[in-house]
């Protein structure tokens, strides 16, 4: 568990109207993370880990946190499949699991293979791909 006090705390939000390009995967032990962070070899700064309560409260499924704006967009979201993935991840946060992103660099072809790769590498489940308008399933 030491492994996970030294990464970072997660950005405020997430699934946003200004999303930033973002691997989202689910975890079930933490030292799988420690195998993704060196499957990455880049900077803690780009990998951020929710988990528990907190993770729930972070991750705002129904957008409380943002107000009436966050509850809208979280509305919207309902009439797409980034509903039923935030509802995966809340869940899987829920089962003790740990769900981990990590803030692409670039947002082109050839970073998203070397991330999707390292979070095979790591045994990550529930892998997504998150940009500007689009998401994306990495996983089968």
């Amino acid at each position: 568990m030491n492994s996970l006090r030294r990464i970072p705390t997660p950005l405020p939000m997430h699934f946003t109207w200004a999303s930033r390009p973002r691997l989202y995967g689910v975890f079930a032990w933490p030292e799988q993370i420690s195998v993704l962070r060196e499957a990455l070899g880049t900077p803690r700064t780009n990998l951020h880990v929710l988990r528990g309560p907190g993770g729930v409260a972070l991750l705002d499924s129904i957008g409380m946190r943002g107000g009436l704006l966050a509850r809208l967009h979280r509305f919207l979201q309902g009439m797409t499949d980034e509903r039923s993935e935030i509802t995966l991840y809340r869940q899987a946060l829920e089962q003790g699991l740990l769900v981990v992103l990590v803030d692409m660099p670039r947002d082109d072809a050839v970073t998203k293979a070397r991330l999707r790769w390292a979070f095979q590498q790591a045994g990550a489940s529930s892998v997504h791909y998150y940009g500007r308008f689009v998401n994306e399933a990495l996983t089968i």
